[in-house]
C-alpha cells in the first residue's frame, strides 16, 4: 500500500510540473492558397532572422511576411 501511495504521489508531482512548463498563449495563423501559398500542404516551416516565414511545399519554397 505504501508503494502505491508513493507511485501516485510521484505521478501527481510529475503531471503538475509539465503543466507549469507550457506556454500560456500560442497564436496560430492559417495560411492558405488564397493567401498565396502554392499548395495546401507544407512539409516544413522556418522563420528567418528578418521575420520572414519560409514554407516548404512540393512546388518549392514560399515566403510569407504576415
Amino acid at each position: 500500500m505504501k508503494a502505491l501511495t508513493k507511485i501516485l504521489t510521484f505521478l501527481c508531482l510529475m503531471l503538475s510540473f509539465t503543466a507549469f512548463s507550457q506556454d500560456e498563449f500560442i497564436k496560430f495563423t492559417t495560411v492558405s492558397i488564397e493567401d498565396g501559398l502554392s499548395v495546401s500542404v507544407a512539409s516544413d516551416i522556418v522563420q528567418d532572422k528578418l521575420g520572414y516565414i519560409w514554407i516548404a511545399t512540393q512546388d518549392g519554397l514560399n515566403r510569407y511576411n504576415g
